[in-house]
């Protein structure tokens, strides 16, 4: 396995629902910086993915997403379809998702962990906010890198389950206090 020359981006932002308003912005800002910080540029701006929620398109020029739609999803159009183009166009040499909860947040994570690892191994550079995974780390240390891969997916499906029940927790801890638990002042 050996990576691509250094040519051309993708990038891949996702958003669960229509709350996280700056979501989308936030990821292309990073997506920005690094493609400039590592020099592989891609094609689109943020108003075009402004353009793209506007007509719920999941594609326009290197940019792909899926708005307001869960990351369990695994037929989501934007993530297909970006796995799609990244393997079968050899002038794609980074794929950039600010978290790989932002990629997915699945169910069956040997799954999610055969996808990304497929894509790697067709020689695409994938850059995230904390690691850049290329195909030579994949190949020197397959192990360790699917251990990661899958804690990390596991981490991403438990966490949004574990802060409802910490707010929950916290709420009910506040009432039998006497405090306010939010809403309207009585």
């Amino acid at each position: 396995m050996k990576s691509r020359p250094k040519n051309r981006g993708l990038v891949y932002a996702r958003r669960s629902d229509d709350g996280q308003e700056t979501s989308l912005e936030q990821q292309y800002n990073w997506a920005k910086a690094n493609s400039d910080l590592i020099g592989v540029p891609f094609r689109g701006t943020y108003a075009d993915i402004q353009t793209m929620q506007r007509q719920r398109q999941h594609n326009c020029q290197d940019l792909y997403i899926d708005d307001a739609v869960s990351g369990g999803d695994m037929r989501r159009a934007g993530f297909l379809k970006i796995l799609s183009d990244a393997k079968s166009d050899k002038t794609v040499s980074h794929v950039f998702v600010f978290k790989r909860d932002r990629l997915a947040r699945p169910q069956d994570l040997l799954e999610m962990m055969k996808l990304e690892t497929d894509l790697i191994k067709s020689g695409v550079t994938l850059v995230t906010h904390d690691r850049i995974h290329t195909p030579e780390e994949l190949k020197v240390n397959e192990m360790a890198y699917l251990i990661t891969g899958l804690v990390e997916y596991q981490e991403h499906g438990r966490f949004s389950p574990r802060l409802g029940d910490r707010i929950v927790f916290v709420q009910q801890s506040m009432a039998v206090q006497g405090l306010s638990t939010g809403g309207r002042a009585p």
